[in-house]
């Protein structure tokens, strides 16, 4: 099992792991530290806590990213707590005379991937240590000097690296500026003799430097090129990730999404954005089946900002318009709405409106679609009815456009079996009665009128009142029907007809029993 989430450790030792990832490790503080005048995380007696001895011989990677202070022998006493980690990520750590990252590679000789992203660390000596890594991400990796790249020729194994946004740019403004990531290692003579994938994005790489790298490195499959100079360059047999071309564009998206590189899954879905507006046509079939996919897994994915699953609804509202949904079947149609409104109900709400709006666009776009004599399969209805008036009921700034689509759907789009299955559908009803009560309090008579009557219309057939009978949907349109009458407004009797025609019916079963 993985854990990341934030829970007290102590209820992990219930659990059996193989993954750990201790996000807010400076929480950590009030319970595993003794010294208030130099607080150090003892992080060794931390995971005994939160670790059984299953999860001890098992776990393959660790998560200890951040600033907290760790004890003198620290990386010392976890190899030997966890003999069978895999997989390390200590970004954003802290590296000094007291807790040197040549000691750190001496105790995890076995270890396949490592993360110093964002650490303290100005040179990679002791690395040579390590002669099982395949994966090495040090983005955001300052090191100054060539001779500190040396000892990466010594990684037999290593298959990728990513060296992304490892110098300032505005160094190139500089009268002598010094040399640039590639530059460091060509010039040191790096060679990695395994090396399949190198992310240099966001550096001062040019076209020569990775054209030498590239020939110096012949097992070299992708180069990540995104915001550098070198980015529109093309290498024989080399996969160059950039926003060049669309293909490109989308591999640069499923890249930046499966490294969580926000600023880049940002950048990807704005060009993407763009280019559906007037490129549609240019993707192929299976190149929109995987943008779907990436873009559901920016939806889904819990350590992804709220602004990025937003700019991910609204590139869906572009794959989605009217005029592109013969691309797609009413299953994939119907996942994809379902997974936008529950999307909706769980966002911030500063955003949450303009995701509402986008999927009441694709909600709309689906409407247009059907044409006359075409029938919505009944649970993709399910989700446009129940769904639509759900979060629309929630957010008055929207209610309009939702409210629009509800009455076309009921009006236009539902066949008479749908419609009166709908009715019979104590959900459905319910579903009208809380719109109704939103309507009310926000005093839109016109609109609440016109949900009246398609209430009573509902509300027609015997079956349809009794489905209702033993929920609490009767009591909710009482209680509307009593705000009319204290306010005297005239809409009272219209709804009045209703009550008692619901008193009645119930008068009327009761006395059959």
């Amino acid at each position: 099992m993985k854990c990341s989430e934030d829970v007290d450790m102590k209820h992990l030792a219930a659990l059996n792991l193989v993954s750990l990832s201790l996000r807010e490790i400076e929480n950590l503080y009030d319970q595993f530290s003794n010294d208030d005048s130099y607080p150090v995380i003892d992080i060794v007696s931390a995971l005994k806590v939160a670790l059984n001895e299953n999860s001890r011989k098992s776990l393959a990677h660790l998560g200890v990213s951040g600033g907290a202070r760790f004890p003198k022998n620290w990386a010392r006493e976890i190899s030997e707590l966890l003999p069978s980690l895999q997989s390390i990520d200590i970004s954003r750590r802290k590296f000094n005379k007291s807790s040197r990252f040549p000691n750190f590679c001496m105790h995890f000789p076995n270890i396949r991937v490592l993360d110093i992203s964002s650490s303290t660390i100005q040179s990679l000596k002791g690395i040579k240590s390590l002669q099982n890594l395949e994966v090495l991400k040090m983005c955001n990796v300052d090191i100054a000097h060539s001779n500190g790249f040396k000892e990466l020729s010594r990684l037999k194994k290593l298959r990728y690296l990513d060296v992304s946004n490892t110098e300032d740019l505005s160094d190139t403004e500089r009268v002598m500026p010094r040399l640039g990531v590639l530059e460091m290692m060509l010039d040191a003579g790096v060679e990695m003799e395994q090396l399949m994938c190198i992310d240099c994005s966001q550096t001062a790489v040019t076209p020569m430097d990775l054209q030498r790298f590239a020939q110096r490195h012949p097992k070299l499959e992708t180069a990540v090129v995104m915001e550098t100079l070198a980015q529109e360059m093309e290498i024989i047999g080399v996969n160059i990730f950039n926003y060049c071309t669309e293909h490109s564009l989308l591999k640069s998206l499923s890249y930046s999404v499966s490294t969580k590189k926000s600023f880049f899954i940002q950048k990807c879905l704005r060009i993407l954005i763009a280019s559906l507006d007037v490129n549609f046509e240019i993707y192929e079939q299976d190149e929109f089946e995987d943008c779907l996919k990436m873009i559901i897994s920016i939806l889904d994915g819990h350590a992804l900002e709220e602004d990025l699953k937003g700019l991910a609804v609204r590139a869906l509202s572009k794959m989605f318009k009217t005029e592109n949904l013969d691309k797609w079947s009413f299953l994939e149609i119907e996942m994809v709405l379902r997974r936008l409104f529950k999307k909706c109900k769980a966002m911030d709400r500063i955003i949450y409106t303009n995701i509402i709006n986008d999927c009441i666009i694709i909600t709309e776009s689906v409407l247009n679609s059907i044409t006359v004599g075409q029938l919505i399969p009944d649970s993709l209805l399910d989700v446009i009815f129940l769904e639509t008036l759900s979060v629309v009921t929630k957010n008055s700034e929207v209610f309009i456009n939702g409210y629009r689509i509800w009455e076309r759907l009921l009006v236009h789009k539902m066949s008479w079996e749908q419609f009166i299955s709908a009715c019979e559908n104590g959900k459905y009803v319910d579903a009208v009665v809380e719109m109704m009560a939103r309507l009310l309090a926000e005093r839109k008579w016109t609109y609440y009128s016109r949900s009246v009557d398609v209430l009573n219309f509902m509300l027609a057939s015997e079956s349809s009142k009794l489905n209702i009978m033993d929920t609490d949907v009767h009591i909710k349109i009482m209680r509307q029907f009593k705000i009319l009458h204290l306010s005297k407004h005239s809409l009272q009797n219209k709804l009045l007809r209703i009550v008692l025609f619901l008193n009645r019916f119930s008068s009327s079963c009761k006395n059959l029993m």
